[in-house]
């Protein structure tokens, strides 16, 4: 099954506390991909659809990643949320 990539997004990495944790800067998130793209995609069933983050060595920022693992998922997707 192919896995289709969306890139919803990419913010500078924070940690705040020292402990190492990946913090994810939501509101600059909903600003690029839209808060409406982002609940639709933490609703879908995480077997299909899921959100991840990206560390590219040649790049500061970290970026969250759409991995939609359904056909008919990432036609949906892209008719919705198509840029």
């Amino acid at each position: 099954m192919k896995t289709h990539r969306f890139e919803l997004g990419k913010y500078l990495p924070s940690d705040s506390d020292g402990s190492g944790n990946i913090y994810i800067d939501w509101p600059a998130l909903h600003r690029q991909a839209g808060a409406d793209c982002i609940q639709w995609l933490k609703s879908q069933d995480p077997a299909q659809c899921q959100m991840v983050v990206e560390r590219r060595p040649d790049d500061v920022h970290w970026w969250m990643i759409a991995e939609i693992h359904s056909d008919k998922l990432a036609t949906l997707y892209s008719l919705l949320w198509a840029k």
